[in-house]
């Protein structure tokens, strides 16, 4: 058999390429055995797939129940002033705001009218007097009829009566405090006509201020029993100048329209910030539970469940308890649980052995 003999170009012409691949699948052989030994140094710890996880540790302390109920500041003494008398108020000597002290003189209507009433009543009534006086020693000495005697009597009497009312009309011209406090409203303007249906003033003490609350009558059991509950009042977001208070007293009956009551409460302590007309929460505290573990509702889990940290595995576990107190933010824990780093970031998607990081 003859086999012709390639010619030294042809050969190299076929050769090369295969040669050129060859090349090829040997580096690529080389770079995917060098992948192969960098994944195997690749630590353990690295491989494990550790969920990130926020921990807390439980607080003790007391922990309350509370109720809290929205009313208005009121001052217990607030007294809208009217004349008795009416007339031209020539003297109006305090502004909204001013200190007024118990029987302080604050307004005076003209008094010349009044005045000439009594200086005429006085000179009937001291008349009658002198008239009735002489008739009486006759009446004593049997010089004179004790009809005689009783008529000189009434007259005095009656002339009296008109020469007292008089004074006092004429010192209601004169208007005074009747309490001391500040003054919240001033309703007349000197030069203005005073009359008996008309309000000057409206005087309130501002030290002595309360709150009336409406409550709903499913409370009232409630009050009824515990009418010594501490009390905390605040204005809206402002809990950190809150003021004590104290029931003053319960309504003993229940609207048949609203379905509430009435409840009066004082407020104590440093009340300077209160004035009557602010809007504030009162906020009772109707239960207490005395060194009790909590912790926020945070830290629960889907279906209340409550997961914490094992130290020695670093992973997740569940602790089971039934909840049987707590208020609005917090919830009371067993004793045993008081010392476990209870995960409150991440506490989603666990389950039992799952490894976690503490963030």
């Amino acid at each position: 058999m003859y086999i012709k003999r390639m010619s030294v170009p042809f050969r190299k012409k076929i050769l090369a390429p295969v040669l050129v691949t060859l090349a090829l699948l040997a580096a690529a052989v080389v770079l995917l055995g060098t992948k192969a030994d960098d994944k195997i140094i690749v630590s353990e710890e690295d491989a494990v797939q550790y969920t990130p996880v926020k921990v807390i540790r439980a607080q003790k302390g007391s922990l309350y129940q509370t109720l809290r109920l929205n009313g208005y500041i009121q001052s217990d003494d607030v007294i809208t002033i009217i004349p008795f008398v009416s007339g031209t108020l020539q003297e109006l000597d305090v502004e909204v705001g001013d200190q007024v002290a118990e029987n302080q003189l604050i307004a005076k209507i003209d008094s010349r009218s009044y005045d000439l009433q009594l200086k005429q009543a006085e000179a009937a009534y001291l008349g009658s007097k002198s008239s009735f006086e002489r008739v009486e020693q006759l009446f004593k000495s049997n010089a004179t009829t004790k009809q005689n005697y009783d008529q000189a009597k009434s007259q005095y009497d009656a002339y009296k009566s008109q020469y007292e009312l008089a004074a006092l009309q004429a010192s209601y011209t004169e208007i005074r405090s009747p309490i001391s406090g500040t003054v919240l409203m001033v309703h007349a303007n000197q030069g203005s006509i005073a009359a008996p249906e008309l309000p000057i003033l409206t005087i309130g003490d501002l030290s002595n201020l309360i709150v009336k609350l409406n409550v709903p009558d499913k409370y009232y059991e409630l009050f009824r029993t515990k009418s010594d509950m501490s009390l905390r009042v605040f204005r809206p977001g402002q809990e950190d100048t809150a003021v004590k208070g104290r029931i003053r007293n319960i309504s003993p009956v229940i609207s048949p329209e609203s379905r509430n009551f009435e409840i009066v409460c004082s407020l104590t302590g440093n009340i300077t910030a209160f004035r009557p007309g602010m809007y504030v929460y009162c906020v009772f505290d109707t239960e207490k539970k005395d060194n009790v573990y909590y912790l926020p509702y945070s830290a629960l889990g889907p279906a209340n469940t409550l997961w914490y940290v094992d130290k020695d595995t670093s992973t997740a576990e569940k602790f089971d308890f039934i909840k049987s107190f707590g208020n609005d933010n917090y919830f009371v824990i067993p004793p045993e649980a008081a010392e476990l780093d209870i995960i409150v970031e991440g506490q989603s998607f666990l389950s039992s052995g799952q490894p976690v990081k503490i963030k």
